[in-house]
């Protein structure tokens, strides 16, 4: 199964020289309001360096009347890395929003000096002006090791609603292989994880594509549950989206690989792809949006996107 880019790619521009999404405009998340309504939250930075060293990380908010021109707020970051000895003090990232209730909720993944990578929530009345919650930060799985700062990390990524439970899908940073394990809540503030067994492990050496896994999304489309994860090598020299086809996301459901949708084949994405974001156009059915980041050679982030007509 092949992907096709959108003509357009990358969807969401650089800022300018110095601004605070300079280097990395991606890792995003989309809100469809309505047919002429589309919200991206988007993770920013304005440097080059690893995410451990990068204090300016923070997120963004982009606007669309179709979800695929976007312009940006004039009020980014909309939600910023947290002061001294906070717990998101180096920064914020991977936002995933919805609207329920009337409310605007997000989970995001902060980090601090110590390279303690925690996941996070905030609330908005209007998804413009946002609150961290006072007793963030909300998850971390300790029982999947620490990193060589020696302490434990947790990335969130994919989120999803089943009757009255809320599943997070997340996954270390540095700690490798990365791998996909899953985490259960009532309230979206007490988390525990559905088992100490990835959901999807990693497979093979670490120079084989799939040994990598990492920033997985879960999306139900025409009834089927599927999990959409970024993979790759041990050095992201290789990468590439791959889909997992489950019964539930129970770690005992049965699983079947589908395929690889989608490998780094334009120049902006040519080293690695990452964090995709799948999701029906309620507009036309038959139609899936599957937005995406892509990193350049040069180590710059950027977000694309990708349809197919099921």
């Amino acid at each position: 199964m092949d992907w096709p880019q959108y003509d357009g790619n990358p969807i969401l521009p650089l800022g300018r020289s110095g601004t605070w999404d300079a280097r990395y405009a991606a890792w995003a998340s989309v809100v469809r309001i309505d047919d002429r309504s589309w919200r991206m939250y988007y993770s920013g930075n304005k440097i080059r360096r690893g995410l451990m060293r990068s204090p300016q990380l923070g997120i963004g908010l982009a606007f669309s009347r179709d979800g695929t021109l976007w312009e940006k707020s004039l009020q980014n970051p909309v939600l910023s890395a947290g002061r001294g000895g906070d717990w998101d003090s180096q920064g914020v990232y991977c936002p995933v929003v919805w609207n329920e209730s009337g409310k605007w909720h997000m989970m995001f993944t902060g980090y601090n000096r110590e390279a303690h990578y925690q996941v996070g929530y905030a609330e908005s009345d209007d998804g413009i002006s946002w609150t961290k919650a006072r007793d963030n930060p909300r998850f971390c799985d300790s029982s999947l090791g620490h990193n060589k700062a020696g302490v434990p990390e947790t990335e969130g990524w994919g989120l999803l609603k089943s009757a009255s439970n809320y599943f997070l899908l997340y996954n270390t940073v540095t700690i490798k292989p990365r791998q996909i394990f899953v985490a259960k809540s009532t309230n979206l503030t007490d988390w525990a994880p559905t088992s100490s067994a990835p959901l999807i492990p990693s497979e093979g050496m670490p120079d084989d594509l799939g040994y990598m896994k990492y920033c997985a999304w879960p999306a139900c489309l025409k009834g089927q549950l599927f999990v959409f994860v970024a993979t790759s090598n041990e050095s992201y020299s290789k990468s590439a989206i791959g889909v997992w086809e489950l019964d539930s996301l129970d770690h005992n459901a049965k699983k079947g690989f589908v395929g690889y949708l989608m490998n780094p084949n334009e120049n902006w994405c040519a080293a690695e792809l990452d964090t995709p974001f799948v999701m029906e156009n309620l507009k036309e059915p038959d139609q899936v949006y599957m937005y995406f980041a892509g990193r350049s050679t040069n180590n710059n982030w950027y977000e694309g996107l990708s349809t197919l007509i099921l």
